[in-house]
């Protein structure tokens, strides 16, 4: 299947001044004025706040979905060097994540892909055009964590007319986006023609 693709805070200074000594007659030959020098004013300086290094969000290394019973490990995909489309695991039964794209709670959609079917029968993402709005679909993340998303809308493009920035592109919400095979076949390149999308948003 191929997929087209501060500043530190200021230092503090605390000064202290003492009050200069007065004279008191003892007797009508005064004694002159004893001077106290005041003590040298003292600094503190507060240590420079390190910069912080933003956290690396955990990937995804697992997909669940009950109502069409997937469940698969997730492998890391890349791009493909002949053509530029997103990889697809060479393994039919299991899904793949596109590395290059995004990771759950970042500004971009997570980008899951697999395969339809092969010669032997169905594989992982046979099943995917039954997704209806507001199914579930589980993703294990590398810290333990399950993010469930919900089902928003599927949707069916002609490879050659994929929308990559609306598929791939920047997004204001943690979204999730399953992409695989679809429609007629073409048996002279062994390939379908369209790209089934099933979008979902995190619950």
């Amino acid at each position: 299947m191929a997929v087209g693709t501060s500043e530190p805070p200021a230092p503090t200074t605390a000064a202290t001044t003492g009050e200069p000594a007065t004279t008191s007659t003892i007797s009508e030959a005064s004694t002159p004025p004893i001077a106290t020098a005041a003590p040298a004013p003292t600094t503190s300086t507060a240590a420079p706040t390190p910069p912080t290094t933003p956290a690396v969000r955990p990937a995804p290394i697992a997909v669940r979905i009950p109502s069409i019973g997937v469940e698969s490990v997730l492998l890391e995909m890349g791009i493909r060097t002949e053509d530029g489309a997103a990889e697809v695991p060479e393994d039919y039964d299991v899904a793949g994540w596109y590395a290059n794209g995004s990771r759950p709670a970042g500004r971009g959609p997570t980008v899951l892909v697999g395969h339809v079917d092969s010669t032997s029968g169905p594989a992982v993402f046979y099943r995917l055009h039954e997704l209806a709005p507001g199914t579930h679909i589980e993703v294990q993340l590398a810290d333990g964590t399950v993010a469930v998303y919900e089902v928003e809308i599927t949707e069916q493009f002609p490879k050659s007319q994929l929308p990559i920035f609306e598929v791939f592109g920047a997004t204001e919400r943690d979204v999730l986006r399953l992409v695989t095979c679809t429609g007629q076949f073409d048996y002279e390149a062994r390939s379908y023609f369209d790209n089934l999308v099933v979008t979902a948003v995190r619950m």
